[in-house]
């Protein structure tokens, strides 16, 4: 009996950290598939307000130091996503399961967004975006030239 119940909670403790680590690789893959659909929307020109001038597709990364979760934000027609800007938010991700970014750091924004047509970032060199969670760090890498990669 005794041998059970210590199989037992270390199979428990476990399939608990392999769990976040599942959640972990889960948030850096639905990260980089919302990367690619706003690069792709640039690209082919999506117009989201049909008023003809959406050249540019973004996502803006949040750090609010404490209020209330890590998060990112899916925009257009504009080139910054920093406050008083005119850009149109068309969805808010909140990162869950204890996940968070070290970068963007805490009470910061980073934003990415993509030229039209050629899909580039307008970007000065690559920019890592990292996120955390169970002791585990995943890093999205976007490159001024539009590739974006996890690791």
């Amino acid at each position: 009996m005794a041998l059970i119940a210590i199989l037992t909670a270390l199979g428990g403790g476990f399939y608990g950290n392999f769990a976040k680590g599942t959640d972990l690789d889960s948030a850096a893959k639905t990260i980089v598939s919302d990367l690619k659909t706003a690069q792709a929307k640039a690209m082919a020109g999506y117009d989201a307000n049909t008023d003809g001038i959406s050249d540019k597709w973004g996502i803006c990364f949040r750090n609010p130091s404490g209020v209330g979760g890590d998060l990112y934000e899916i925009y257009s027609p504009t080139t910054s996503c920093a406050a008083g800007s005119s850009a149109t938010v068309h969805g808010t991700i909140y990162l869950q399961g204890g996940i968070t970014f070290t970068t963007p750091a805490d009470n910061a924004a980073v934003s990415v967004v993509f030229d039209r047509i050629t899909g580039a970032a307008t970007l000065t060199g690559a920019l890592d975006i990292r996120i955390t969670g169970n002791g585990q760090t995943k890093i999205i890498t976007i490159t001024a030239a539009g590739l974006i990669s996890s690791s």
